[in-house]
């Protein structure tokens, strides 16, 4: 980097730095998208911010930031993720609140989440593949989940390579296990609620998530 662009940079991370926090903390899924097999990543407007973040030398995070995003969740989904050699690859939390649903609909979303046992659910692996593809690293698949390959499921990415520094195998396999916990919660509300499977009512929830592997001072402010 040239020095004369040192200060600009220095003035404009904080900007960065809030959009990137927006752009990982906001979670809201349509849950009717689980039903259909292929899934088109859109291009990743802020590939240059998470550059600048994640540069050489980034320092990873080792505690929870304050949990800025969703301060009264549902549930708290926790998981310490090894790969298929047992090969730790960080720790991940992420909290989820059902509050982005209709009144009606809110009580049975929290009996739901409420009686949930995540230690015994397992990553959507088509949302691992979908991910590994827009970070170009499809050679993980059979790594992070056995049996498996990018090409058993029909993904699409757009647009810039996703960072690969942000977006780590733990980060990965969580944002894999909130989809399936997401999609099981949706399942559940159309089945009582077939009303929410439209359009016009989609199931949405808060969730931010945390992992070990995350830029230090990301969560601070």
């Amino acid at each position: 980097m040239m020095l004369a662009e040192a200060g600009q940079l220095q003035e404009q991370q904080k900007e960065e730095r809030d959009a990137l926090r927006e752009l990982v903390m906001s979670r809201t899924v349509d849950g009717r998208q689980h039903r259909r097999r292929r899934v088109l990543l859109p291009a990743l407007g802020l590939g240059g911010v998470l550059t600048v973040l994640l540069g050489a030398g980034a320092v990873v995070a080792t505690q929870w930031g304050p949990w800025n995003y969703v301060q009264d969740e549902d549930i708290v989904i926790a998981r310490e993720w090894v790969d298929v050699d047992g090969t730790s690859l960080g720790s991940c939390e992420s909290r989820l609140a059902a509050d982005e649903l209709p009144a009606d609909a809110l009580n049975d979303a929290r009996d739901y989440l409420a009686a949930l046992d995540t230690e015994s659910l397992d990553p959507d692996p088509e949302v691992v593949a979908s991910l590994l593809v827009a970070v170009n690293r499809p050679d993980r698949m059979g790594q992070l989940i056995p049996g498996t390959q990018v090409s058993d499921y029909d993904v699409t990415h757009t647009g810039p390579v996703w960072s690969q520094g942000w977006w780590s195998d733990a980060r990965i396999l969580q944002d894999g296990l909130v989809s399936t916990v997401f999609a099981g919660m949706a399942n559940d509300l159309t089945a009582k609620w077939p009303e929410l499977d439209s359009a016009d009512s989609p199931i949405a929830s808060k969730i931010q998530t945390q992992c070990t592997t995350d830029p230090a001072g990301l969560w601070d402010e």
